[in-house]
């Protein structure tokens, strides 16, 4: 019975399209055969966006603050301690920053 379900999935007989239309996978769970749509390709993530996201350097601690609809988001994080993303708010706060100065000087 699974056979022929996949058989008949894989042709489209049984799903009302044709293999070239959709990529589909077959994927084997407990359940018996199930039939999932190919992943479409991932997007480059987006550099975050610093208009709603303030920092403050005070030695080592760095101070985040992110404004939400609830309130502001507030974590604090040491130097050594620091996570991608916050590695990432970083990295585009200095270059924004250079490239001001850059124009600035001009």
């Amino acid at each position: 019975m699974r056979l022929v379900f996949l058989f008949l999935c894989t042709f489209g007989v049984l799903c009302g399209e044709t293999p070239a239309s959709n990529k589909k996978t077959v994927v084997q769970t407990p359940f018996g055969p199930t039939m999932r749509a190919a992943q479409p390709a991932s997007t480059p993530r987006r550099a975050p966006d610093l208009s709603l996201i303030s920092v403050e350097e005070k030695g080592d601690t760095i101070t985040f603050r992110r404004k939400t609809p609830f309130g502001q988001s507030v974590w604090t994080r040491q130097r050594s301690e620091l996570t991608p993303f916050d590695r990432e708010i970083l990295a585009v706060r200095d270059f924004r920053e250079a490239a001001r100065d850059l124009r600035e000087k001009r």
